[in-house]
């Protein structure tokens, strides 16, 4: 074989961390899971805190998605973060709510769990992903705090090849949905 030199210039790598706060309160929220575009998931501590346990490249701030089951899922796209040490990202959440039950619509028994999901219309045929949990299917599901406005509510199984189930929601403000 021939051997070929090669001279690289690494980046150097960031450590980021920072706190998760309600947009509302001002207050730390504890058990978010924050996102680094892939290269890196951390969860806060009780007083909203996180950090990374090893450095990451800078792209890694391009697209952070933080998700917590009480808040909306908020993915912020190229935000301007000028320190990686002090990052403060804002979670939101309005009054409305969606509760449900799987019922089966066909003969035989649901799968021991369901994935229940809302995914906000955003306009022109986008729908983004608002919240998401892991049920047993035996039991309700409670969406709490939404915003107002259409959601598709959507229904999968996973592990199984049972199909998806999805629905249209219409949350107004302060209302409470049962689905």
């Amino acid at each position: 074989g021939r051997a070929t030199r090669r001279d690289l210039e690494l980046e150097p790598g960031i450590l980021p961390r920072g706190v998760v706060v309600d947009e509302m309160t001002q207050d730390g929220v504890a058990g978010v899971l924050v996102d680094f575009e892939g290269y890196l998931k951390v969860k806060s501590d009780s007083g909203g805190r996180f950090a990374a346990p090893y450095a990451v490249p800078p792209a890694a701030l391009e697209r952070i998605r933080v998700s917590h089951p009480d808040y909306d899922i908020v993915t912020y796209v190229k935000q301007a973060i000028f320190d990686p040490s002090q990052i403060r990202l804002g979670m939101t959440r309005g009054e409305g709510r969606v509760a449900g039950r799987l019922t089966h619509l066909v003969a035989g028994e649901l799968p021991g769990q369901a994935r229940v999901g809302l995914h906000l219309d955003m306009g022109g045929g986008r729908f983004e992903l608002r919240r998401e949990i892991l049920i047993p299917t035996t039991e309700a599901f409670r969406f709490e705090r939404l915003h107002g406005g259409r959601y598709i509510l959507s229904v999968d199984f996973p592990g199984t090849d049972l199909p998806g189930r999805r629905r249209d929601v219409h949350v107004f403000s302060t209302d409470e949905v049962w689905v």
